[in-house]
């Protein structure tokens, strides 16, 4: 299986899509945030808190960006920071957003 398959509820932690002129910026790394636990919960739903926050997943197949299929930057619920980029997504059959690579590898752990 490929490095870069994300079997890992991504709705849940993709905050947008980026299409346009905001789409064809170069993406850049972007810097650890640190808060505290109430202010991830009070700028998270608590679907976003439990996933991004504690590890949990969302079922699959029913997340906003499993079957999108628009051209477009996908970003970060908690930061902002561009994650993969729509030119590398493929479907996997899994119900979640798959990518074979991220847009910038600094900002995937």
């Amino acid at each position: 299986m490929n490095p870069w398959f994300t079997a890992l509820c991504l709705a849940g932690v993709l905050g947008s899509l980026a299409t346009g002129a905001e789409a064809s910026t170069n993406p850049v790394a972007m810097t650890k945030i640190q808060k505290t636990d109430a202010e991830w919960k009070q700028q998270l739903t608590p679907l976003q808190y439990q996933v991004t926050r504690r590890g949990g997943t969302e079922r699959a197949f029913t997340g906003a960006y499993w079957n999108h299929h628009e051209d477009g930057l996908y970003r970060c619920v908690c930061c902002g920071a561009v994650l993969f980029d729509s030119r590398a997504k493929f479907d996997s059959g899994t119900g979640w957003p798959s990518f074979y690579q991220p847009a910038v590898p600094e900002n995937i752990g």
